[in-house]
């Protein structure tokens, strides 16, 4: 679907790389296909793009609520909570 990207300086974004994903949510959109969006971080550990896909690629029909969200524990072993 798309991603937003976070600039910091633009001057140096020509420098920063992606470096890996840092946390991902699932929800499901209004008629039942799974959305996918991640954080992820670039080469320094700072934020790097919100990324959004709905799997079946067509446009998402309403955000989601909150509650439609559930919370996990994360299981990466790299999560240092280093974002901003």
């Amino acid at each position: 679907m798309g991603s937003i990207r976070f600039i910091y300086d633009p001057n140096e974004e020509t420098n920063r790389q992606f470096g890996r994903k840092w946390k991902e949510v699932q929800f499901y959109d209004e008629d039942g296909i799974l959305v996918l969006a991640s954080i992820l971080l670039d080469n320094k550990g700072l934020a790097f793009e919100l990324e959004i896909w709905k799997t079946d690629f067509n446009p998402l029909i309403r955000s989601p609520k909150k509650e439609d969200i559930p919370i996990v524990q994360s299981q990466n072993k790299h999560n240092k909570n280093r974002i901003f």
